[in-house]
């Protein structure tokens, strides 16, 4: 195979992996920009954690090779991209009136070997950082909320899955 048949088949991967995702959330119209980065990179972060039949090893992952990063233990994914969670914040100092809670959507492992996830925060709708969490439903003011921060950031509808196209 060449190179350029190579990366189509690459973009193809993508565009197939990002649209079964997109199909499985109730999120189905508008996502924020957040979201739509945090996917491409989950799925990113997932296809290069195991090796490829066409990469320099068929033992080791990209990750393991040019990271160094252990294999994936797939034990350790606890939550799944899109999932909502009420996130715990670590104030400091910790009497503060802060609240101790967020409420954010998982974007996936961060990769790091703590095991701590990134979220989009549905207050500041900012990728967060967070190691313990409490998983909760999915309700419609949550759905309604996270439309109306894709809508208020201009951001495509996506009734099909999201939108490939260059500009």
């Amino acid at each position: 195979m060449n190179m350029l048949a190579i990366s189509r088949v690459f973009v193809r991967t993508l565009k197939e992996r990002s649209c079964c995702i997109h199909s499985a959330l109730p999120f189905s119209l508008c996502w924020p920009r957040a979201m739509t980065v945090g996917l491409m990179e989950y799925i990113m972060r997932t296809l290069n954690a195991f090796p490829s039949n066409v990469g320099v090893s068929d033992q080791l992952s990209p990750a393991t090779i040019v990271e160094g990063q252990r294999p994936i233990d797939a034990r350790k994914i606890t939550l799944p991209f899109g999932a909502y969670v009420q996130l715990t914040v670590e104030n400091n100092p910790t009497n503060s009136m802060k609240p101790r809670t967020i409420p954010a959507i998982s974007l996936g492992p961060s990769g790091n070997t703590q095991g701590t996830y990134h979220f989009m925060s549905l207050l500041t709708v900012k990728r967060v950082h967070g190691r313990t969490w409490t998983r909760l439903p999915i309700t419609q003011e949550v759905i309604d909320a996270v439309h109306l921060f894709g809508q208020n950031q201009n951001m495509p509808n996506m009734p099909e899955g999201p939108v490939f196209e260059w500009h």
